[in-house]
């Protein structure tokens, strides 16, 4: 049986992360500047739209996201 579009890394999200880090790319911005950016600005907009992580259930995406990032570091 074939691999699924998650699988190979062809599915909407993986569309959509690769059409965000294009953005970023033609912004001069690295994911991590982003990252960094985002979570550290004190501006206004960007502090609402960090609140949204809370809402239904956010902080367990956001601990998926912390221990995605710790798997990257592990695996090299």
């Amino acid at each position: 049986m074939g691999k699924t579009k998650k699988e190979t890394g062809d599915d909407a999200d993986s569309r959509k992360a690769l059409e965000i880090c294009k953005n970023l790319q033609a912004l001069k911005m690295t994911p991590k500047e982003f990252m960094i950016t985002f979570l550290t600005s004190k501006n206004s907009d960007l502090a609402s739209r960090r609140r949204l992580w809370t809402i239904d259930n956010g902080h367990v995406r956001s601990l998926h996201l912390v221990r995605c990032i710790r798997d990257r570091f592990e695996d090299t």
